[in-house]
């Protein structure tokens, strides 16, 4: 289970933006790599260097290209927009993130770095801080972020030989994605 933000290009250190950083006229892609961890680490693979960042890691993917699963899918639903906030010459990216799925991973209104009307802006540090504490204790978490993803959910193609699926074209925005098979 995860969480993937796309935006049309990346932002690094950014102080005082004169534009909207977010270009909306593109669109966002996914990629995701599924590897064997058990035969990786079996296989004298320090898994410790690794974090899953959902960004692209060019040593993880050498170091475990040995281990591909092939055959898996995932789905992935949207879940939300994202926005830039500027505020005081810092700039962020923000992501809606609806009521059912706030409640399910334990964010509180005072978590919101912005509400506007009934949507509820948060910063994408604390949705996986909440994410990795709420699936940490148990597995109820996971059961209802499935059943949230039941709701509609779009499945991606299997994992090919290497162990990657992919989907381009997608409109910008917050992503809930789920292994389903």
């Amino acid at each position: 289970l995860m969480f993937a933000a796309t935006v049309g290009q990346t932002i690094s250190s950014v102080h005082a933006a004169q534009s909207d950083v977010i270009d909306t006229s593109r669109t966002a892609s996914l990629t995701i790599h599924k590897y064997d961890m058990t035969a990786a680490q079996k296989g004298g693979v320090d898994l410790s260097q690794f974090t899953a960042t959902g960004k692209q890691d060019a040593k993880a993917e050498e170091t475990l290209k040995k281990y591909p699963i092939k055959g898996v899918e995932f789905s992935y639903l949207r879940v939300g927009d994202v926005e830039q906030r500027s505020e005081g010459g810092k700039v962020q990216m923000i992501y809606e993130l609806p009521d059912a799925l706030q409640k399910i991973l334990g964010l509180a209104d005072s978590d919101a770095a912005k509400t506007e009307g009934s949507k509820d802006y948060f910063t994408s540090q604390i949705i996986n801080d909440k994410l990795a504490k709420a699936l940490e204790d148990n597995t109820a978490t996971k059961d209802k972020l499935e059943d949230y993803m039941g709701k509609g959910g779009t499945a991606m193609d299997l994992t090919d030989a290497k162990g990657v699926t992919k989907k381009d074209k997608l409109p910008l925005g917050l992503y809930l994605i789920v292994e389903t098979k």
